[in-house]
This record gives structure tokens, sequence and C-alpha cells, in this order.
């Protein structure tokens, strides 16, 4: 089971491929600024609302790099 995965995933076309690369690319941007956003909060902490506002962009960017995976893996099989 786990290896059928794995050979579905690694068999991904190429221009599907190239879609979740730069969705994650885009993902991981959005990450090193809600880092840098959190980072001022732990040096600087006089507003909650960095905090908040760094919170909500990193779950953001993690929810787009898993969203980008699922779509892409899904859109894969449908194709096939």
């Amino acid at each position: 089971m786990v290896q059928n995965l794995i050979s579905k995933i690694t068999n991904i076309d190429k221009s599907i491929l190239k879609v979740i690369k730069n969705i994650f690319k885009v993902s991981f941007a959005i990450c090193i600024i809600s880092v840098f956003i959190l980072s001022m909060y732990i040096l600087n902490p006089t507003s909650h609302i960095t905090y908040l506002a760094g919170l909500s962009l990193f779950k953001s960017s993690l929810m787009i790099s898993v969203f980008a995976f699922i779509c892409g893996v899904s859109t894969d099989l449908l194709k096939n």
C-alpha cells in the first residue's frame, strides 16, 4: 500500500509537478515572511496583533502547501 502510494507520487506528470513546485515556492516565501514577523514579536513584544498576524500567515502557508500537494496528486490520478 505504501509502496503503491510512493510510486504514484514519484510518477506525477511533469506539468503538474511544475505547478506544485511553484506553489511550494510561494508557500515557502510566505512562511519565511511569517517567521520574520514572529521573530519581530519575540524581540519586541509590544503588540499582540503582530503575533496573531505571524501565526495566521504561518498556518496559511502550511495549508497552501498541503492543498497544493493533495490537489496535484488527485489531478494526476484523475488524468491517468
